[in-house]
């Protein structure tokens, strides 16, 4: 009968190990950040999405700044579009 028993106490010494490493673990895990907020910066203001249609940026639309004199400077590739030129 020891024999039962014995098999019994390690199966109980077993899941009472796994239970404390498993809320040892779970104590000590990094937090996770809200969903959505990783990375997000927001944009400059007027900041404006444009295509930018240069070879570089692939036909995609990409952020403008303002660059004087009604110009825009996409912040991707740099190129200027609109204005005087």
């Amino acid at each position: 009968m020891s024999a039962d028993l014995a098999a019994y106490g390690g199966a109980v010494v077993l899941v009472g190990t796994v239970a404390v490493t498993w809320a040892v673990r779970l104590m000590h895990a990094p937090t996770r950040r809200a969903a959505g907020s990783a990375g997000f910066t927001p944009p400059v203001p007027g900041t404006r999405y444009l295509p930018c249609h240069t070879t570089r940026c692939a036909h995609m639309t990409h952020p403008h700044l303002p660059h004087g004199d009604g110009a825009w400077r996409c912040r991707q590739c740099g190129n200027v579009k609109g204005g005087t030129q």
